[in-house]
């Protein structure tokens, strides 16, 4: 399965709705849904797939045509979306373009176009919400508001229109927009441009430096002492020599010892630690994205990425973890529960849902979380196969991405 498309999420609200004993149809279309097609005849779910039937990769084979999915969204009584995130989710806006209902987690542009009841946070509210609807029509009224969101500000006229009126606003490209409207020589200039950059990136293959410096005072913070030893552990894995001293030409800190030298630096953070231990000239890493929207609320400027240490713990536990309404520093507590397998009950006005995705329930402001902890504690099972924890893998090539892009 896809990690961002979560087709596992979906099997777990079809199988909900199973057992309420509806009848339903899942109408799958495009490349790479081996699993779901696969997960789907397991539990003798009906179903049917408008492609080509591949043992492997049928990327090729499979894309549809535009107007083969116009079709398939005329024929569909509503379409779910189940993903852990998006980039807009594309689907959201043709779905709401051909009036068909749609259901859908809280991410991306569906958050602009769609209705309240159009969205869900559990595969138990999904499931309620599918079967109100096949019973009684729930979301009929949800379709034409979407439709008309869409038209308002997603077809490509009005986007055209908003980003040249965009663009005007700035006195330097008013200009330019006029010259580009007689002559057009910045395409094939930008082509050429590319060609090069892509020829000059293939012939000098970018390496990993030879020595790289840690600095870093323990004793400090156990969470970032921690880190820090994975860190040392990986550049020893990846083949880099560590100097503990000033003078490498790359440098990653935690808790600085020093802060003069001109090397290239990268520095993990964690949440509490103070604005003044930051080295001004270092790319920031740290543990999630909350922890990267607290600096920037912080008036931190600096860039920053988000690599988190995760292993799944020898011990599993089932009591849920509750964070705290208003409580930004919770990512390190996060990832210790997920990774031994218990659910997280989270703020929805927060960005913990970027760790948590759908192992957890989220509850909104002035919500008492209390009924969504005996909710989570019947749910640990479904919850706990929903969890998505990067691999040590996952995170040393990130390391090694980062060292790479040092120039």
């Amino acid at each position: 399965p896809k990690v961002q498309k979560n087709p596992e999420f979906m099997m777990a609200i079809l199988r909900r709705l199973k057992d309420q004993g509806i009848s339903f149809h899942v109408l799958l279309a495009g490349p790479r849904r081996h699993w779901i097609r696969e997960a789907l005849g397991k539990e003798g779910i009906p179903f049917t797939f408008v492609g080509k039937e591949a043992a492997g990769d049928d990327f090729g084979t499979n894309i549809l045509d535009r107007a083969t999915l116009n079709r398939l969204y005329n024929a569909a009584d509503l379409y779910l979306i189940p993903s852990r995130w998006e980039g807009g989710p594309q689907s959201a806006m043709e779905a709401a373009a051909c009036r068909c209902k749609i259901l859908s987690v809280p991410i991306g542009v569906g958050r602009d176009i769609l209705e309240s009841k159009s969205l869900f946070r559990s595969s138990t509210e999904a499931a309620q919400r599918l079967a109100a609807d096949i019973r009684e029509g729930e979301l009929n009224p949800t379709v034409q508001p979407q439709f008309e969101r869409w038209e308002a500000s997603h077809t490509t006229s009005t986007l055209k229109h908003g980003l040249q009126e965009l663009y005007r606003r700035i006195p330097e490209m008013d200009g330019f927009l006029a010259k580009r409207s007689k002559s057009r020589p910045l395409l094939p200039v930008s082509a050429l441009g590319q060609l090069f950059f892509t020829i000059r990136r293939r012939i000098s293959r970018p390496q990993l430096p030879r020595m790289v410096a840690l600095n870093h005072r323990e004793g400090i913070d156990a969470a970032l002492d921690r880190i820090m030893k994975r860190v040392e552990t990986m550049l020893q894995d990846l083949g880099v020599t560590i100097a503990r001293e000033v003078g490498a030409a790359v440098e990653i800190a935690g808790w600085p010892r020093w802060k003069n030298g001109g090397a290239t630096r990268f520095q993990w953070v964690v949440p509490g630690m103070p604005k003044e231990e930051l080295l001004s000239d270092a790319a920031l890493i740290a543990p999630s994205v909350q922890d990267v929207v607290n600096l920037r609320s912080e008036g931190c400027r600096q860039p920053t990425v988000t690599i988190p240490f995760v292993k799944i713990s020898d011990k599993e536990a089932e009591e849920p973890l509750v964070v705290a309404s208003g409580n930004q520093d919770a990512s390190l507590q996060i990832w210790e529960a997920l990774a031994e397998g218990r659910p997280v009950i989270y703020p929805e006005n927060c960005a913990h849902y970027e760790q948590v995705f759908h192992a957890g329930l989220a509850y909104g402001e002035g919500e008492d979380p209390t009924p969504l902890v005996e909710q989570a504690r019947h749910m640990v099972s479904e919850l706990r196969e929903l969890r998505y924890l990067p691999s040590s893998r996952t995170s040393a090539n990130l390391l090694g991405a980062l060292l790479l892009s040092r120039n």
